[in-house]
């Protein structure tokens, strides 16, 4: 997690379409919400292809919500 950076909420939730987790973090004072998510390293929805040993499908990304950024992953 990027210094300065404070977390106001961390979830997760499964069900039978699967499980997901999110983060959602206050940049810290004189930076933007796009700098942080750029710093983090996720961009828009990311859904990388499964693979022989993880058939699973997962969701990543990140998006900023009221001046938050709120960091997301899901399995199913």
């Amino acid at each position: 997690m990027p210094a300065g950076a404070t977390v106001l909420d961390d979830g997760m939730d499964c069900a039978s379409g699967g499980c997901w987790w999110s983060l959602t973090l206050r940049p810290p004072p004189g930076r933007s919400p796009e700098e942080l998510r750029r710093e983090i390293g996720l961009g828009a929805e990311e859904e990388p292809a499964p693979t022989l040993t993880d058939p699973g499908y997962v969701v990543r990304g990140a998006h900023v919500r009221r001046g938050n950024v709120v960091v997301y992953v899901g399995y199913a």
